[in-house]
């Protein structure tokens, strides 16, 4: 098989390490599993449809526009990255670094998010 002929866009299809839920980001484990991803993490993509553990997920790259759920509230315009339970949070929040984008930013922020568990949509910087 050629490199060319691996290269692909689109979702992934890997085993939940453990019960996954719509629109939570993931990370591989050492396993190769799709695992939640935590603070400090720099996320793998996003899961498609809330799954079972050891069921197939679907993950999709953190490319273009993604429906993301947040931590906390999040504002238009703030760079948000990963924290604690697959969720994203305001860079600043878990890292310190303002608004500058860092290695761990997912995107930015075009909707705005009021508390934890609200749907924010986020420009991926990837």
């Amino acid at each position: 098989m050629a490199f060319n002929d691996i290269v692909r866009r689109g979702p992934l299809s890997l085993t939940a390490a453990a019960a996954l839920t719509q629109g939570y980001l993931v990370k591989l484990d050492t396993s190769a599993k799709a695992a939640l991803a935590g603070s400090g993490d720099v996320p793998l993509g996003v899961v498609s449809e809330t799954v079972a553990s050891g069921d197939t997920v679907s993950v999709e790259p953190c490319e273009g526009v993604v429906k993301l759920v947040a931590s906390a509230a999040i504002s238009i315009g703030d760079y948000v990255c990963a924290t604690t339970g697959g969720k994203v949070a305001k860079e600043d929040a878990p890292i310190t670094h303002a608004n500058t984008p860092t290695a761990f930013t997912i995107g930015q922020a075009i909707t705005a998010a009021t508390t934890d568990g609200d749907a924010v949509f986020v420009a991926s910087l990837r």
